[in-house]
């Protein structure tokens, strides 16, 4: 699956914003384009 685009996001400033940057740093490493909305 790599090269696939894959759409991440959270609503406001709440504390699940620390572990989307940690799944986008993930996921652009993995290979994935990642969109973080």
């Amino acid at each position: 699956m790599k090269g696939s685009t894959l759409v991440l996001g959270v609503i406001g400033m709440d504390v699940h914003a620390v572990g989307n940057k940690i799944l986008e740093y993930a996921f652009n490493h993995a290979g994935f384009n990642v969109i973080n909305l």
